[in-house]
């Protein structure tokens, strides 16, 4: 639970309605369900957005590096 988050999105749902998950967990890992809908998933992208320029206050920006995550692509 100390260590970084590994986001696993779920790709089927099995036997049992067990999750099917295109990578490996390991057993007896923590496992945090995320939950979101689209309205708060852009919200969070805005907001991250917002955060990051603040931070630039009084400064010129000349250029930004974008990264989008695939979970939020395949939810969206």
């Amino acid at each position: 639970m100390e260590s970084e988050s590994i986001i696993r999105d779920p790709f089927t749902v099995g036997d049992n309605n067990s999750l099917r998950f295109n990578a490996e967990i390991p057993q007896e890992s923590f496992v945090n369900i995320l939950t979101g809908d689209v309205k708060s998933l852009i919200k969070a992208a805005k907001d991250a957005k917002h955060e990051r320029f603040a931070s630039f206050s009084g400064r010129e920006i000349s250029s930004a590096l974008v990264v989008d995550c695939i979970s939020r692509v395949l939810f969206l």
